[in-house]
């Protein structure tokens, strides 16, 4: 189990660093939410399988909580755009 659990970290590492560079690179801030919202994604997954490996019920209540602050975010900048108008 623990060669599954390193893969899956790597891949999620590998993620993280190519939603990164996207939004590094975004000129739009439409653009930047999806990439920030992808790594909030991302960074939950990566608490799951620390969840997984650790059986500490504390890291499942992390996950809840980031998944309800990133959510949280990006209704705000979703709101935001839709009043600015682009």
């Amino acid at each position: 189990m623990r060669a599954v659990e390193l893969a899956a970290l790597a891949i999620i590492v590998a993620a993280a660093f190519v939603c990164a560079a996207f939004v590094l690179r975004s000129h739009r801030l439409v653009d930047r939410a999806i990439g920030l919202d992808s790594m909030v994604a991302i960074l939950v997954s990566g608490m799951a399988i620390a969840a997984a490996h650790s059986a500490d019920g504390l890291w499942l209540d992390l996950v809840l909580l980031t998944v309800v602050l990133g959510f949280l975010a990006t209704v705000t900048v979703a709101r935001y755009v839709q009043r600015r108008g682009r």
